[in-house]
């Protein structure tokens, strides 16, 4: 490779990295008109900006597809609050895409990433709270409830911890364990 090319190289690089930043700097405004479309039904431009948003976090992960994000992929201290919009979009997509049986396996993704970014995470109580809630409430309308209510089973079922005795007694504390021993014993 010639000196010219490889500084020609170098050049896009620097420019594909600076777009990239760019993008991410203006990603939590991306999240915010995706949510404000979700709000007045405009589910295409929700999706659109969710999307979007996804696809930034993808790209600064350097991974192709939006359901390959993780949450070991974000510092879980310094980030939770990205970690809960995370799940937060996941968790809209998958209720747009459960309205319309053509998009049950884009449905089945996102309710799986709304899973897994809620396992184990500081706001599980509160997003189990919220499914729980939204099951209540849409129950005999929802064609998808069994898969709603099996996410909600998950949720507990793949947790290790016991959210309220942790914060009580601390993660390795003989009550806690005890304590996930009778989950485990009752889930059985």
């Amino acid at each position: 490779m010639t000196e010219k090319k490889k500084k020609e190289e170098s050049n896009k690089d620097k420019q594909k990295t600076l777009a990239l930043q760019k993008r991410h700097d203006i990603r939590i405004t991306i999240a915010r008109q995706g949510r404000e479309a979700f709000l007045v039904k405009d589910y295409v431009n929700a999706l659109k900006k969710y999307n979007e948003y996804l696809g930034i976090l993808a790209e600064s992960k350097e991974i192709q597809d939006i359901y390959n994000l993780s949450p070991s992929m974000f510092n879980n201290k310094n980030q939770v609050t990205e970690l809960l919009l995370i799940s937060h979009i996941y968790w809209e997509i998958a209720r747009v895409n459960e309205m319309t049986p053509k998009l049950s396996v884009s449905f089945q993704k996102a309710l799986s990433q709304f899973i897994k970014f809620t396992v184990n995470q500081p706001y599980q109580v509160l997003n189990a709270e919220m499914l729980r809630k939204y099951i209540k409430k849409n129950a005999k309308t929802s064609k998808q409830v069994g898969a709603l209510n099996e996410a909600y089973s998950q949720i507990f079922v793949q947790s290790k911890k016991c959210y309220i005795a942790t914060m009580c007694y601390g993660d390795e504390h003989q009550i806690t364990n005890q304590l996930r021993g009778f989950k485990s014993h009752l889930l059985n």
